[in-house]
């Protein structure tokens, strides 16, 4: 019986760029300062890795605020605020949005974002526009050249 609802309710796998090492990361409390970002060629792509990255995290009763819509300092004064060890931040845009994902990482909240650009240089030349990160453990997670 297992067998034939097997064929009858099967399921698709996925791929998910770069899900795995971002919940890794956003599982490990022994990081210090960790913010995490995700390069995307597009909004839609990073929501769906993020909301796919949230979902993997509440399974694991882990609490989680985001992804949602609002600015990046409102969700990390959330996760702040309720003890949320991890959030979802949204697009990384502005020298405000990297000034909030510091300061959460600072209070021990496990932050992640993501970057839309077309290639890796151009979001690598995005962080260093939006530093300092000297003492924060920042990761580029990518798939693209």
């Amino acid at each position: 019986m297992a067998e034939a609802n097997r064929n009858i309710f099967s399921t698709t796998n996925i791929n998910v760029p770069n899900l795995a090492p971002l919940v890794d990361r956003l599982r490990n409390e022994t990081l210090r300062k960790p913010i995490t970002l995700v390069h995307v060629r597009s909004y839609e792509e990073g929501e769906w890795i993020c909301n796919t990255a949230a979902a993997r995290l509440h399974r694991d009763n882990l609490k989680v605020v985001g992804p949602e819509a609002g600015r990046a300092a409102d969700l990390v004064e959330s996760a702040i605020r309720t003890k949320a060890p991890v959030v979802f931040a949204g697009e990384l845009r502005r020298d405000e949005d990297a000034r909030a994902l510091r300061a959460g990482a600072v209070f021990g909240v496990r932050c992640a974002a993501y970057i839309v650009r077309e290639t890796r240089k151009e979001a690598n030349d995005l962080i260093m526009l939006l530093g300092p990160w000297g003492s924060h453990d920042l990761v580029l997670l990518s798939e693209l050249p």
